[in-house]
């Protein structure tokens, strides 16, 4: 049987005839840039933004990708306008997706959207951050969908039953977020079984706070069975996240022997975690346990 034999090159690595390759592209879609192409200035902007001929050129590689969106690329306009958005350029960030955002891109309708919300570039505004998200929802955005149905349970005159309809949309998409506000709203109508299965949903992709409220449903039995050791689990993985009232929870499970017999240490290391982590009046309760 014949073996392969490896070679000198590290895997991913460049050879100098790859390096010669794109320095060769570089020229062509250098001439091509000049000549008014705004694809090649584009794909030149980005070439030389990676530095994959030879050396990294981010001031050549930045006005290319401004001359590409100068001329409406659209995908020079939104990377353009994250790069203003790094460097806290709110306006210019703002200015430059909804360039892309007009030109029907996506993800730049659902960041202008957050832009209005959030008031960064501009006035806050959630009609008009409404507007936008829904124009990126209707194109299955699930970010756009999920934070449309936020706005729409809290903006006066949404017709009943929308913000539902875009949470159950998104979190179809896989947006754990959205299943979890979902959940929320589920619970809040008295339908505890769905908003169960949205609120374990949303924990199996780490939303801490649905961790934390599936663990107390655990340690209660509140629509669920009641199971010691699934809120020991499910405080812990929020726990694991940092977050004070999970390490709190699980600091007072353990002393008060809410997962088999009381343990103190456990107890007192969980406790020290939460003091850790912020939570208030945290210091005094450990205290108490040691006083006992």
């Amino acid at each position: 049987m014949d073996i392969e034999q490896g070679t000198e090159e590290q895997e991913g690595e460049l050879t100098a005839e790859d390096r010669a390759g794109l320095q060769k592209l570089a020229r062509i879609w250098r001439r091509q840039a000049k000549a008014g192409d705004a694809n090649a200035a584009y794909l030149l902007a980005v070439l030389l933004r990676k530095g994959l001929t030879g050396r990294l050129n981010d001031k050549e590689g930045l006005r290319w990708l401004n001359v590409a969106a100068e001329a409406g690329q659209t995908e020079a306009q939104f990377w353009l306008a994250y790069y203003y958005e790094r460097a806290e350029n709110w306006s210019e960030a703002l200015r430059w997706y909804a360039a892309a955002a007009e030109a029907g891109d996506a993800e730049a309708q659902a960041n202008v959207g957050w832009y209005y919300e959030l008031g960064r570039g501009t006035d806050k505004d959630n009609n008009k951050a409404c507007e936008w998200y829904r124009r990126a929802a209707e194109q299955g955005d699930d970010f756009a969908q999920h934070k449309l149905g936020y706005l729409l349970e809290m903006v006066p005159g949404a017709a009943p039953g929308e913000a539902e309809r875009w949470y159950r949309s998104a979190a179809a998409l896989g947006n754990a977020d959205a299943a979890y506000n979902l959940s929320l709203l589920l619970a809040a109508q008295g339908q505890g079984k769905q908003a169960t299965r949205y609120l374990k949903q949303a924990a199996m992709a780490g939303v801490y706070e649905a961790q934390c409220n599936l663990a107390v449903q655990y340690r209660e039995g509140d629509g669920v069975r009641k199971s010691a050791a699934k809120a020991r689990h499910w405080a812990w993985k929020a726990s694991c996240q940092r977050d004070w009232m999970a390490s709190r929870n699980l600091a007072r499970g353990y002393a008060e022997g809410e997962f088999g017999k009381p343990d103190l240490c456990k107890s007192s290391v969980f406790y020290l975690d939460a003091i850790e982590e912020g939570a208030p009046d945290t210091v005094e309760e450990l205290l108490d346990e040691w006083r006992g």
